[in-house]
């Protein structure tokens, strides 16, 4: 076979791998959690310490269930055809969860559910919810952007994350605060109610912003830079207040990607 023969084989082969490369790019199965089984990504502890509540797979369709403190007598509680069910969290009386739910287009709304009724869905179509805590009065406070915003790419959009607070008997989330931020969660109450807590990068290090009810304001709370550590990842704070873990990397496993957590 001559070499020119060889070219125009080469070439063939070339365009079918070619043509094989796009169609799996277009036609591959975009979720993969389809035929999932497991657990979801956060549980949650009741404030009693008696139970605790999560989201998990069953062949794909996620659900949220609660189960005893020792992770027994496990209960499905509320699944919602067509939507993917995550991020419960209790209320402080602990007799009421908040979670999310997801659509096809990735954006989620916000539902409650007394444990003893059916769900409620207590936000639109028109916002995405990153995230959302009760606060002691059973009002709720939430991360959210415009969904119309959401699946923008960067550069696309100057619109991000804001601070809202639905209160009880409403159905209209009132926004607090302008920042448009980028990554805004790990949103958290005061015991008493007067500030709101959430992190969010500000360069190349997370931040803790504490927003107070009363004066209305945003402050910087912690960041990494005040603590000597280069960063801080996925702080929680205390129901007291005073103190608050993260995860950080440590000088000894910076060359071993292992993180350490630190509470203050």
């Amino acid at each position: 076979m001559t070499r020119k023969h060889w070219f125009f084989i080469a070439i063939a082969i070339t365009g079918a791998l070619l043509v094989s490369a796009v169609s799996f790019a277009l036609f591959k199965d975009s979720d993969p959690y389809k035929d999932f089984t497991g657990l979801g990504s956060s549980i949650a502890i009741s404030p009693d310490d008696k139970e605790i509540a999560f989201s998990a797979y069953q062949e794909g369709e996620e659900a949220i269930y609660i189960a005893d403190i020792d992770g027994k007598d496990v209960k499905r509680v509320v699944d919602i055809k067509g939507k993917l069910l995550h991020n419960p969290v209790f209320s402080f009386a602990s007799d009421e969860l908040l979670f999310l739910a997801e659509g096809g287009d990735g954006t989620n709304v916000l539902y409650s559910k007394p444990l003893d009724e059916e769900p409620e869905q207590k936000t639109g179509e028109t916002l995405h919810i990153r995230d959302a805590v009760f606060g002691p009065d059973k009002s709720i406070y939430i991360i959210a952007m415009k969904a119309s915003e959401f699946n923008k790419e960067p550069g696309e959009t100057t619109e991000g994350f804001d601070l809202y607070h639905l209160k009880e008997g409403s159905d209209i989330p009132k926004k607090l605060t302008e920042e448009n931020h980028f990554s805004m969660d790990n949103l958290s109450v005061s015991e008493n109610g007067e500030a709101i807590y959430y992190s969010d990068f500000k360069g190349e290090n997370e931040r803790l912003y504490r927003y107070s009810l009363a004066e209305q304001s945003v402050t910087e709370e912690v960041s990494a830079q005040g603590l000597e550590i280069e960063d801080m990842y996925n702080n929680s704070l205390a129901p007291d207040g005073k103190h608050i873990a993260f995860s950080a990397v440590s000088e000894e496993s910076k060359e071993s990607s292992l993180l350490n957590t630190i509470c203050l």
